[in-house]
């Protein structure tokens, strides 16, 4: 954080110097969570959710604090449309131009209340897919047959605090705490944001939620099938996959 923070500020000092801070869109934003169980590599809140910064004095008006539901993949088409280009048909996310340019805070555009998250392999293959409403997450695991990945080998000389995940693996297999970070996952979760925040409840299985989870199912659905998802569509030999001593290598270079 240290180093980012240093970096853009030289960025923003460089832009301010040529005169052209206020007419830049600077975008802060960060790519997954925190390196910690049930963060990053997992479709939960803390793996997904992250800050989206946007600072443009010329057009957006500052001080806003937005709720809209905003997926990374929309800034792209967002780009496009503050240069004046009309986003290409085959771009699947949208602009959030209308957004920007609005000068509202809150919800202001009801029909983004989902995002759709997916994860397919990081140096190693557990393939899942999600979406996240305001108030609900559903996630579906395509192999729940095994144990969620948690890229050991990869990780555990990168930094000093993975050893405790190492020990966590040498508890009892039925301890909650080895359930919930290096266990197996259902088929389906579904979790409701309001009451369980952090997504420890698992309500898929619960018959006062079955017909919420039925919705999101087959929206989730719905959207695998307009992106053409390979894993959905069950052709999973177009699915990428680096085998892991590969990616492990690639990712330290």
């Amino acid at each position: 954080m240290e180093r980012f923070d240093a970096s853009a500020g030289e960025v923003i000092r460089y832009l301010e110097e040529l005169g052209e801070l206020d007419g830049t869109i600077v975008v802060m934003t960060g790519d997954n969570g925190m390196p910690f169980p049930r963060a990053k590599m997992t479709l939960y809140d803390l793996g997904t959710k992250v800050p989206l910064a946007i600072r443009w004095p010329e057009r957006v008006k500052s001080g806003r604090v937005v709720e809209d539901l905003i997926s990374l993949p929309a800034l792209a088409p967002t780009f496009l449309d503050a240069a004046g280009i009309q986003p290409p048909a085959e771009m699947s996310a949208q602009s959030f131009w209308d957004i920007l340019i609005s000068g509202k805070s809150g919800l202001i555009d009801p029909g983004r209340d989902r995002v759709f998250s997916s994860i397919e392999l990081h140096c190693g293959r557990y393939p899942m897919r999600a979406i996240r409403t305001t108030d609900y997450l559903y996630i579906r695991n395509y192999e729940p047959e095994r144990p969620i990945n948690l890229c050991i080998d990869y990780w555990e000389s990168e930094s000093g605090y993975f050893p405790t995940w190492i020990a966590v693996t040498a508890l009892p297999p039925e301890s909650e705490i080895y359930r919930r970070v290096a266990g197996k996952r259902p088929g389906e979760e579904l979790y409701s944001l309001k009451t369980d925040p952090y997504q420890l409840q698992n309500l898929a299985e619960d018959a006062d939620f079955a017909e919420i989870k039925a919705r999101l199912s087959e929206d989730l659905d719905s959207e695998l099938r307009r992106t053409g998802d390979p894993r959905f569509l069950g052709r999973h030999e177009e699915v990428f996959y680096i085998p892991h001593s590969e990616n492990q290598k690639k990712g330290r270079q």
